[in-house]
């Protein structure tokens, strides 16, 4: 069961793989005007590179948010695995809706918003554990990315998401770290 404790960390390098291929194989894109998604617009050449690569990592993500249940003693792992759970099914809904604007944008917007939150209680989870320094990078992560994301003025919605995907990796290290450090 150990092992599933790095599912996070290979899927979001799974992830990075995808956004920079998908990037290198699209060079219509720009970092400065765009956002992610639209490396995975299905009228566009290679879209399923962004899309099978998007769902990848959601299925991935799945599994690790279920091994995260019990990551601490307190029953706040397991809501806060609930919600990263419900955030890595709304990555697979970015990509299996690429062609459906509305649908395709809510759940971008809600894997963003539910990731965060998941964040946001752990850190509870591991700081009522007393596990500060886990807990607390934890929190410190939560805090800059929402307020990286409400205070900076970012040229472009890609380097917000670049921005909090960076952050989310940190956090899945940090988690990661913490989980393989446990006795069990």
């Amino acid at each position: 069961m150990k092992f599933t404790c790095y599912l996070g960390v290979v899927a979001l390098s799974i992830a990075w793989v995808t956004i920079v291929a998908s990037i290198m194989l699209s060079p219509w894109w720009d970092v400065m005007t765009g956002n992610l998604s639209q490396l995975g617009s299905v009228e566009r050449p290679y879209s399923y590179v962004y899309n099978s690569g998007l769902t990848i990592v959601g299925i991935l993500l799945s599994i690790y948010s279920v091994s995260l249940i019990d990551v601490t003693k307190s029953r706040i792992s397991a809501f806060a695995s609930s919600i990263f759970l419900i955030a890595s099914v709304h990555l697979i809904g970015v990509a299996v809706f690429a062609s459906e604007v509305d649908v395709h944008t809510f759940a971008s917007g809600e894997f963003f918003l539910l990731a965060s939150l998941a964040i946001f209680f752990f850190g509870i989870a591991l700081l009522s554990d007393g596990c500060r320094k886990h807990g607390g990078l934890t929190m410190a992560y939560f805090v800059i990315g929402w307020s990286g994301s409400i205070f900076i003025d970012f040229p472009s919605n890609a380097f917000l998401e670049i921005y909090n995907l960076i952050l989310m990796s940190f956090w899945v290290v940090t988690l990661t770290h913490y989980c393989m450090s446990r006795k069990y």
